[in-house]
């Protein structure tokens, strides 16, 4: 994820890759759901570029700006953002050899450019997968929807577990960059459309953020 991050961070010319990578990452979230929100953003911490008022754009580091647009792509359900374009499921291998009773993928209608089936590789044989599900039975019945305010809700939670923890500090910058641009995204969103449903939505995300945040400071008294 660091390397996945890193490039999407600097590629935001190329739309090709930049829309392959949001769209794995999409995959990646219906697959392991929560904690891989939480593995991702624990293993890029370290590669955030805090300074975001330097001249130079260090290549090395990921800008907070093109992770938060990263989530924001998450969030997003039309059917332009949920096709497969380039046909990344086709590189799934559907292990039909094996004893598990359960696939990660499971079978709908299909565009005819992803039809081609594509020879046996090993084991596995390369089919062309519509769908991707999760294997983790717990999850089963879950929204398969992600919001950047379960993100915020993840790091916070972490953050009121343990204060004084090494992921903590992870998180805690993580909201630090997160949630300015979070608040000036949905101030933007409501300005620019139905000011009366998405204000509607906005007061609701805030009443929301200020419970986490009033949770958070009010477990986190150790870092005082």
């Amino acid at each position: 994820m660091p390397t996945f991050l890193r490039v999407y961070s600097n590629i935001q010319s190329n739309p090709m890759l930049k829309r392959a990578i949001e769209y794995c990452c999409r995959q990646f979230f219906i697959l392991h759901r929560i904690p891989f929100i939480l593995q991702m953003l624990g293993s890029i911490s370290q590669l955030l570029d805090f300074d975001e008022q330097a001249d130079v754009t260090d290549t090395n580091k990921i800008q907070p700006i093109n992770l938060f647009r990263l989530l924001i792509a998450l969030e997003q359900t039309t059917v332009d953002a949920m096709r497969d374009d380039y046909s990344i499921l086709e590189l799934v291998k559907d292990d039909s050899s094996s004893n598990k009773t359960t696939s990660i993928i499971t079978p709908t209608t299909m565009p005819i450019a992803n039809m081609t089936v594509v020879a046996a590789l090993g084991q596995g044989n390369m089919i062309a997968p519509s769908t991707i599900k999760t294997l983790d039975f717990c999850y089963a019945d879950d929204d398969t929807i992600f919001t950047l305010l379960n993100c915020i809700d993840v790091c916070v939670t972490v953050v009121a577990y343990a204060p004084d923890s090494i992921r903590s500090l992870q998180m805690l910058g993580i909201i630090d960059l997160l949630l300015p641009k979070y608040l000036e995204y949905l101030k933007d969103r409501t300005n620019k459309n139905d000011t009366q449903k998405y204000g509607r939505e906005e007061i609701k995300i805030i009443e929301k953020l200020s419970v986490a945040i009033k949770t958070m400071i009010s477990a986190s008294e150790s870092l005082t």
